[in-house]
């Protein structure tokens, strides 16, 4: 079977996508994957094609507007309005990958590439959604996006918030697939809100992270499925740099310092904000400068600046891990078994924030408006130094790395896509 995985977005979307197409690859399907060319020899190398998808994720986080969008931390209406501007661009490149979807069996569309789902409808190619995070509506589930969030609200305040960000975060792009459907020739969707429409019709939804971080609700609907995190392995196929050897033989396990792309408008401030925190608590440290969003200070032998260093050959040799809570390096802090401490800038961070609280493997998340050097060191110190949260993150990453969530994924795809129906609701 010709199986085309559409993955947008930063490098936690798509690593998983990679680990799920390596899977069905090695179960004899013919995998592409349709990502952005920043990820291109990293699919290559798993024996995966590859094809190009414009609107990089990566250069908007970072332009000046992108930027300016990552200071919006927790006000979700300036998450909103910041995010129809900045992403109507980029979503009319994501919709064309329309133009090949028609080549292939079967297809896996990360959601913000559900426009792609229009043109499978019209040629009658089965689609399943795969998704980082929780894209149903559930009366157990809190908001995602909803920074003020109590553990007790009730069952119907929790679906009317989620009600109430979903359909305004997809509002936001409706014409675009309401102009596709009629080029294609299509009816319009009832409701226009796509993603309503999908789960209206009950295309199937997997969800690649853990039940051990966030259970399933007991209202979950029966199209969809929580499988686990889906991780690729770098450790044959990484060779550190010296520096990195050698810091990291020469004294205790550092602690892990990165925040992604997530550094908004001065990354210079970020890192010697970090740096001064850092010295403040007498650790050790390795920061990761990952989309270039931190900056090098001065040389210091106790901290150690990098480009990039896979998770999974990187984590395991931390000491605790502080990072921004995107759901991709907080499952491999999770998977490496490490005490977490969650800088929370925006989006769903949060959220998975909250989570590492609940496991009891860090302390409360922090916000970006609460960053400064007292506040950061002060979460260091108690990701360090609680040796509650050292053993609950010790068992946590050995239910973890037992779990095989690109092969549940891949039975729960084939399945599907064995059938060759689109699977409307009964």
């Amino acid at each position: 079977m010709r199986i085309l995985l559409i993955a947008v977005g930063t490098t936690g979307d798509v690593l998983p996508f990679i680990a799920l197409g390596a899977e069905l690859n090695k179960r004899g399907h013919s995998v592409t994957i349709n990502t952005h060319d920043d990820f291109e020899e990293l699919v290559r190398s798993h024996k995966l094609d590859f094809k190009l998808i414009g609107g990089s994720f990566k250069e908007l986080a970072e332009s000046k507007e992108g930027k300016a969008w990552l200071e919006s931390g927790d006000n979700i209406i300036k998450y909103m309005s910041t995010a129809k501007r900045l992403f109507k661009p980029i979503f009319s490149e994501w919709v064309k990958v329309d133009k090949i979807i028609p080549d292939y069996d079967a297809v896996v569309l990360h959601p913000f590439s559900a426009y792609g789902y229009h043109t499978a409808e019209k040629h009658k190619i089965p689609v399943v959604v795969a998704s980082l995070i929780p894209w149903f509506i559930s009366g157990g589930l809190e908001p995602i996006l909803v920074p003020f969030v109590s553990p007790v609200f009730k069952s119907w305040v929790n679906k009317t918030l989620n009600n109430l960000t979903i359909k305004s975060l997809w509002s936001l792009f409706k014409d675009l697939s309401r102009t596709r459907r009629k080029e294609l020739g299509l009816a319009p969707t009832k409701p226009d809100n796509l993603w309503f429409y999908l789960h209206k019709i009950a295309v199937p939804h997997i969800h690649l992270y853990s039940s051990l971080v966030l259970p399933e609700p007991r209202d979950l609907p029966r199209y969809c499925f929580v499988t686990g995190f889906c991780f690729i392995n770098s450790l044959n196929n990484y060779t550190p740099p010296p520096a990195l050897v050698n810091f990291l033989s020469n004294g205790k396990p550092p602690v892990y310092i990165g925040f992604g792309s997530m550094t908004g408008k001065d990354p210079a401030q970020l890192t010697n904000m970090t740096v001064e925190a850092v010295k403040k608590t007498k650790q050790r440290a390795v920061l990761l400068t990952g989309w270039g969003g931190m900056e090098n200070p001065p040389e210091d032998k106790d901290i150690l600046i990098i480009d990039s260093a896979p998770h999974d050959w990187l984590f395991p040799k931390m000491k605790a891990v502080i990072h921004h809570g995107g759901i991709g390096t907080t499952a491999a802090g999770l998977r490496a078994g490490k005490p977490t401490g969650i800088v929370a800038f925006f989006g769903d961070q949060p959220f998975w924030g909250r989570r590492v609280q609940s496991l009891q493997v860090g302390p409360k998340p922090m916000v970006k408006k609460d960053l400064n050097v007292n506040h950061l060191a002060s979460l260091i110190k108690k990701v360090c130094n609680n040796p509650q949260y050292k053993s609950n993150a010790q068992q946590v990453g050995e239910a973890i790395r037992k779990e095989q969530g690109a092969k549940k994924a891949a039975d729960i795809i084939l399945h599907f896509f064995d059938s060759g129906k689109l699977h409307k609701a009964d």
